[in-house]
């Protein structure tokens, strides 16, 4: 099975993805084109909440940050949204509370490396070896 991506059924529907995700616990956030609340994450991508401003969009940055109240941060990570849908939508105003979910694409060993790093200092993960260093 070595290269294949597992899949598995969640919802109904295909999970195509090659790397687990992890259940954001603690608040890790996003930096995109808005501001929004990372509700998933693992190596392959992430999944965020975020509150859609009425004003035009621009197609959507191939570039986020994510960070977390500790000032953990990574910077400019490339990535693809392969989904996004409203979650709720407001009938009094035009703010909408959506759904993005990302895929990490093209990552260098350093963004990699940061990456699982991240992973491993803000998400609990049972039996995960933390790297030295982290809490």
């Amino acid at each position: 099975m070595h290269g294949e991506k597992l899949m598995t059924h969640i919802n109904g529907q295909k999970n195509r993805r090659k790397f687990p995700r992890f259940k954001a616990v603690n608040d890790l956030f996003v930096l995109h084109e808005d501001f929004g609340k990372i509700i998933e994450i693992g190596i392959g991508g992430a999944a965020f909440t975020y509150v859609e401003k009425d004003r035009p969009r621009n197609g959507g940055s191939a570039h986020g940050t994510l960070f977390s109240r500790e000032d953990d941060y990574l910077v400019e990570l490339p990535f693809r949204t392969v989904y996004d849908t409203i979650l709720r939508q407001s009938s009094f105003h035009k703010l909408h509370i959506r759904k993005r979910v990302v895929v990490f694409e093209q990552l260098s060993d350093r963004q990699l490396e940061k990456l699982e790093k991240f992973i491993l200092d803000n998400i609990p993960i049972p039996g995960a070896n933390r790297p030295s260093g982290s809490s």
